[in-house]
């Protein structure tokens, strides 16, 4: 569900015509450098059925931005949905099936490979050492962190647009995005409790997939933990403790997720009218979206279409989350964003010192890799 190169050579010139033209997938070049590559994709498959072996002679980190699909690898199964990043190891063999419908679109990095293992060696550095040029991720996927997926919308909307950008910014956006997932897929390797069977492990995976796939299906609906239990036979408590084990998310959070992201791709068309768009991904108010979209981005609603619409991104994450101060870029469309921030602050703050603290908070939303 990513894109695939058709030689080894491709990471070392411009992208040829042919490498636009995978099969079941429109390919689009949105960057180009010594470093990565950013592309966007859609597919054309909308069968349910499993798909012949593919494979990717690269490492991919692919996000979805429209839609959900399965993707069946290294002898499981997995609902690959917006809250999650694909990480293909080139080579290994995976299969893809449609069950919830066609459509599906997002986007992809690509680095070169020398990038990727020193990203790599910062989080296990046996992996690169005992095989530097096969080394494979240790997961297929990872959960996608709230800034990051936000950080890689409007890098992709501010490449969709016709006029040039920030060719530099681009790159150590696409850059910190890419080891910010990294750094998720080491962090989330759990071994496997000896004591385990082999057929618990897989069944209890295979539990924790197809509730993901019902969120899927269902997550503008107001569901309770119960429906998903009784849809797939088991207690609330035993559904509720796998699938935090497996995603590190309890359901409601990932349920919430589901929706938020599915919001950041109507937000820019909707205009003022968020009540419509709240009720319609299954929230119960306006200010339930309005709070929710707060607590999992750092930014209100209003604030993302503004920024979006200004064509300015953000500054890339970086480890601790921390920024010397705000953008210039954004001083006009900050200050109702500084104000805000200020009247939250404790009133030891006072004066100017409140006010330069609100606005490195502002700065802090757009750095902060802490997930």
């Amino acid at each position: 569900m990513a894109l695939c190169f058709r030689s080894m050579n491709d990471l070392d010139t411009e992208p040829r015509e042919s490498a636009r033209f995978v099969p079941g997938i429109d390919i689009d070049w949105l960057f180009v450098s010594s470093s990565l590559r950013i592309s966007r994709w859609r597919c054309q498959a909308q069968s349910p059925e499993l798909s012949g072996d593919r494979c990717q002679p690269w490492h991919v980190l692919g996000f979805t931005h429209v839609g959900a699909f399965v993707m069946q690898t290294e002898g499981r199964s997995l609902v690959v949905d917006a809250n999650t990043v694909m990480l293909h190891s080139p080579g290994i063999p995976y299969r893809t099936a449609h069950p919830f419908g066609g459509g599906d679109r997002g986007s992809s990095l690509v680095l070169r490979p020398g990038v990727l293992r020193e990203m790599v060696a910062r989080y296990d550095p046996a992996r690169v050492e005992s095989a530097p040029e096969t080394f494979r991720f240790p997961a297929p996927h990872a959960i996608c962190p709230p800034k990051g997926y936000l950080l890689q919308r409007l890098l992709f909307e501010l490449l969709s647009r016709p006029n040039g950008a920030d060719l530099m910014r681009i790159e150590e956006t696409g850059l910190s995005l890419a080891e910010s997932a990294i750094r998720e897929c080491f962090r989330r390797v759990v071994p496997v409790k000896r004591q385990a069977r082999a057929a618990t492990v897989r069944q209890h995976r295979e539990c924790v997939e197809a509730a993901k796939g019902l969120l899927v299906e269902r997550f503008r609906e107001p569901l309770r933990l119960d429906d998903l239990a009784l849809q797939l036979n088991v207690s609330s408590c035993h559904l509720a403790r796998l699938f935090k084990r497996e995603t590190g998310l309890p359901i409601h959070r990932y349920l919430n997720r589901l929706r938020l992201r599915c919001a950041l791709e109507g937000l820019p068309e909707c205009g003022r009218d968020l009540t419509s768009l709240a009720f319609d991904l299954g929230f119960s108010s306006h200010s339930h979206f309005s709070a929710s979209f707060g607590q999992e981005f750092g930014l209100t609603p209003s604030q993302v279409q503004q920024i979006a619409h200004s064509g300015h991104l953000p500054e890339s994450f970086d480890r601790r989350g921390r920024a010397p101060q705000a953008p210039a870029r954004w001083a006009g469309s900050a200050r109702s964003m500084i104000s805000a921030l200020s009247s939250a602050l404790p009133a030891a703050a006072t004066g100017p010192r409140r006010e330069a603290t609100a606005a490195y908070l502002v700065s802090r939303v757009s750095q902060s890799a802490a997930i």
